[in-house]
């Protein structure tokens, strides 16, 4: 039995390091070092159990969770380990198991050069000072595992929502600043989530997850949130609130809304995409839900509103609230235009618009304007005449094609400008009965009295008052075809590249989007997985470590490709802004991730080269950008290299620029795919093979190509198949930021 008054003194040192804020490490070697110095020992190391891949010691301790002795250490002692101990000199050992919930978890190895040092009364006392410790360890593990796991969430935290963990008891560990600011409640320590929103620790442990639904009054005003509980390991509960108030209010004015002929409503995104319509959307404008997918609410508006539209709206959406009116032409599935007030309030995922059809007196005073807009500006000539036949109006053209002046044309019969006044009174007739008439041959009679074949088209205009106008657009027929056909080719252009322009900016825009949401998944998953690899939520064996590092290493590569995929959107778009400062290319090659490059190429029997001439000075670039050209240019040497080396070599190329030589004796590259090796998506084949496992998207050098060209350098390629391959750039040493053409003005 351990003597009480020992024990005593062991207890009064020990528990100051058993209750110290240190971490587990430090925890260790405190409690070590007390242990030999309190009983004067040559040797005390506390270190932890790797589950069934210990020495033959360590699994008899770990299955007989009991002390072992030998004071007689000797070449035939139990365990090789205690034999190599006494060729170091020791003449007796110790080896105390320290537990925690009911497993070994750490092993106490105590050696003395002097035999028969280890009393009972020694061990017994160490072993109970042993479980304190052990104890005090599992305490720290348990709180540095929900440290690490608070840590791991912060990132997924301060991105979106409101986000809240809670441990046992229903109290709150932490909560990310959107949720503090909309519950003031949830700053306190501690708080009680249970008060605060009803949901229970326990009823979420035995579901695993659970959804509810809370009501609550936020700064005097009701509110309506779903919240997510989920499960992260038996202490650690994690909790998502979103708003759906707005979405639910949304829904019950959709409601109302459906039942009108006049007016219906859209739900828009951030991006101006329609995410939602009331039931009678349909039936007014003609489209169904499966027709609005994607679509921009601009792209229901005829082309002469949307700039306007889209203007109005986006600035409403950098507002928190607020709401904005206009009119606008919609172009209904049937093509006949509908010209409404569109009335838009700002929502929490975007906007809500009303669209109502306006009345005809709003209607016809934008047409109007429209119209004496449109015939100022048309090269045709253009007449407004009254329902009696007299000119009314007339642009420039009228004057000049047929030498009136304007004054002398205004009052004038309409008639005394056409040589056939039957074929005139004949397309006014049907104008009057048919709304319109299209390409009629006609000759107009000049000033001077020659004549001049064209086609004319007339239009029935009902004015606010109820009289009548026609409208009059005649066309020399001299010019026509010219002018028509040129107008056909221009048209055709210029829809053909807006096409173009919209489906490069949408593929762009969606691979940026889609790249970019993949980031936070694939985090979650390789954080996860280096969780549970490292042992956080209990020992794995050799063989479920090994999947883990598969899942791990494959992670890492979806983020370089995802990356790569980032970046060329980034520089099509001419999104990439660089950093430029002082470079030394001697210190580069310290970088970590230079230095992983060489391990890399070691790992595979290469030798691995970085030579600076002696005169290279520091230059001026983007640091990261440039490791990144490395990264690519040193990994594909590394990648299409069996034998040989590769050689980083960077001098002088002139007195103002340097050149960088990535050089491989690897397989080489044919003539043929040297032409294409710089193109988005192009992949060299190694070895007759289309794709290698674990090929990469085929973005690398053309990334690598544009981070050159952005620091104004070029990139070029010399190799033969069979005799390697050599990478160069060129790099002035000086960077200076090129003028716009606006600033060169």
């Amino acid at each position: 039995m351990a003597d009480n008054l020992v024990l005593q003194r062991l207890f009064d040192e020990l528990l100051p390091i058993a209750n110290s804020g240190s971490d587990r490490g430090d925890v260790s070697a405190k409690f070590s070092m007390l242990i030999r110095s309190f009983f004067g020992l040559d040797h005390a190391v506390m270190n932890a159990v790797n589950g069934s891949s210990g020495s033959a010691l360590s699994n008899y301790l770990v299955n007989t969770k009991k002390p072992f002795v030998d004071n007689q250490l000797s070449e035939y002692s139990d365990f090789p380990e205690l034999v190599s101990r006494q060729a170091e000199g020791y003449g007796s050992c110790a080896v105390v198991p320290v537990m925690a919930n009911g497993r070994v978890t750490h092993l106490l190895e105590l050696y003395s050069k002097a035999q028969d040092r280890f009393s009972q009364d020694m061990v017994d006392s160490i072993y109970i000072a042993a479980h304190l410790i052990g104890y005090a360890i599992n305490y720290k593990s348990e709180a540095s595992r929900n440290l690490s796991l608070v840590e791991y969430f912060n990132a997924s935290f301060d991105g979106s929502g409101m986000q809240v963990l809670v441990s046992p008891g229903n109290k709150v560990v932490k909560a990310n600043a959107r949720a503090r600011k909309e519950f003031p409640e949830l700053n306190n320590s501690f708080s009680d989530i249970q008060k605060i929103f009803g949901i229970d620790f326990q009823e979420v442990e035995s579901a695993k997850r659970k959804v509810y639904t809370i009501s609550a009054v936020v700064q005097g005003r009701p509110r309506k949130y779903s919240a997510i509980a989920t499960m992260v390991n038996k202490s650690l509960m994690h909790v998502s609130l979103s708003d759906i108030t707005d979405s639910e209010a949304l829904a019950s004015v959709q409601r109302l809304i459906g039942s009108s002929g006049d007016i219906a409503m859209v739900s828009i995104g951030g991006d101006m995409s329609i995410t939602g319509t009331s039931d009678n959307f349909e039936r007014i404008f003609g489209y169904t839900p499966q027709m609005l997918e994607g679509i921009s609410l601009a792209n229901l508006m005829k082309e002469d509103d949307r700039a306007k539209a889209k203007a109005a709206i986006e600035e409403l959406l950098k507002k928190d609230s607020g709401s904005i009116s206009f009119y606008a032409e919609m172009m209904p599935n049937s093509a006949i235009p509908i010209y409404s007030k569109v009335i838009a309030m700002r929502s929490a995922d975007g906007a809500s618009l009303l669209i109502a059809k306006a009345d005809s007196e709003k209607y016809l005073e934008a047409v109007t304007d429209g119209l004496y807009g449109f015939l100022d500006s048309t090269s045709d000539i253009a007449l407004v005449s009254t329902g009696l036949g007299y000119i009314d109006s007339c642009n420039m053209p009228a004057e000049s094609v047929l030498g009136f002046a304007k004054e002398d044309l205004i009052g004038k019969e309409l008639k005394s400008v056409y040589e056939d006044e039957k074929v005139l009174d004949r397309d006014l007739g049907y104008a009057k009965r048919l709304g319109k008439v299209d390409n009629s041959y006609i000759n107009i009679v000049r000033k001077d009295g020659t004549s001049v074949p064209a086609t004319h088209a007339i239009r029935l205009f009902k004015k606010a008052d109820g009289s009548i106008s026609y409208i009059i657009l005649i066309k020399e027929l001299l010019t026509k075809r010219t002018l028509s056909d040129l107008e056909l080719k221009l048209r055709n252009s210029q829809n053909e590249l807006t096409k173009l322009k919209s489906v490069g900016d949408l593929k762009s825009q969606f691979i940026y989007n889609i790249s970019h949401e993949l980031k936070t998944p694939l985090t979650n998953i390789e954080g996860f997985a280096k969780l549970i690899r490292n042992g956080e939520f209990g020992e794995l064996s050799p063989e479920q470590k090994e999947y883990l590092t598969t899942i791990i290493d494959e992670s890492d590569r979806l983020m370089l490709i995802i990356q790569q995929v980032l970046d060329a959107a980034k520089l099509e778009s001419n999104k990439v802004k660089l950093d430029i400062r002082e470079v030394d290319l001697r210190d580069m090659y310290n970088n970590p991730t230079i230095k992983s490059l060489e391990e890399s190429a070691l790992n595979k029997g290469l030798q691995f080269k970085w030579e600076v001439d002696y005169d290279v000075p520091t230059i001026m670039a983007d640091p990261n950008r440039l490791i990144q050209v490395f990264v690519n240019l040193i990994g594909n040497s590394i990648k299409f290299t069996d034998a040989g080396g590769i050689t980083v070599h960077i001098f002088r190329k002139t007195r103002k620029s340097l050149e960088f030589d990535i050089i491989d004796t690897g397989i080489g590259i044919s003539p043929e795919d040297r032409r294409r090796l710089f193109k988005e998506f192009y992949q060299a084949p190694k070895k007759e093979l289309v794709m290698q496992p674990g090929a990469g998207t085929g973005l690398g050098l053309s990334i690598t190509r544009e981070i050159v060209a952005l620091h104004h350098g070029k990139i070029r390629v010399d190799s033969e198949p069979g005799k390697g391959s050599k990478f160069y750039f060129i790099l002035p040493i000086a960077y200076k930021q090129r003028r716009s053409k606006s600033q060169a003005k």
